[in-house]
This record gives C-alpha cells, structure tokens and sequence, in this order.
C-alpha cells in the first residue's frame, strides 16, 4: 500500500471539497434560508469528488495498479480546476452589493 498516494487522494478529495463548499456558499450566501440552502446544494455539487475519492481509495488499499484507478484521480483534477475557475471568475459578481 501506498501511503502517499492515499493521502493526495485525501488532500485532492478536500480540496475539491473546499472548492465546491466555497461557491455554494458564495451563491447561498444572501438567501433569506442559507443555512438549509447549502447543504441541499452542496450535497448533489461534491459528490463526484466524494465517489472519486472513495474509488481512488479503494484502488489503492487493494494493491491495483495505476492504470486501474486514474480516471478517477483525473476526474477530481478536473473538478476541482473547473469549480476553481468558475468561482474566480464568479467572485465578484457573488460579491458585489
């Protein structure tokens, strides 16, 4: 088992996290019921990091190689880039008063 390879998939899993939390949280964050509104948004946004997360992860604990589980890896590389981009470019829009 690879111990280096399990925690980027961690840290990768919450980064992609933290980027999603960030833009809902953003979106929510003049709604009149905030607090019910991000976990219903958020919850449906993350979850592909979440599957991916636990894919990656269990292709590590059980020995495959690589190949066997990168599209995972490549599937929380792209999220968390795209949400990246789309909450630096939405953030002063999100904003503004």
């Amino acid at each position: 088992m690879n111990l280096w390879s399990l925690w980027g998939i961690i840290l990768l899993g919450d980064l992609g996290i933290m980027v999603g939390g960030s833009l809902v949280s953003g979106l929510a964050m003049r709604a009149k019921m905030s607090a019910v509104l991000l976990p219903i948004l958020m919850f449906p946004l993350v979850s592909p990091v979440l599957i991916a997360a636990v894919k990656a992860s269990i292709g590590i604990l059980n020995h495959q190689p690589y190949e066997e589980w990168q599209l995972w890896l490549r599937i929380m590389g792209t999220f968390i880039v795209i949400f990246a981009l789309i909450g630096y470019t939405l953030f002063d829009h999100i904003t503004e008063e």
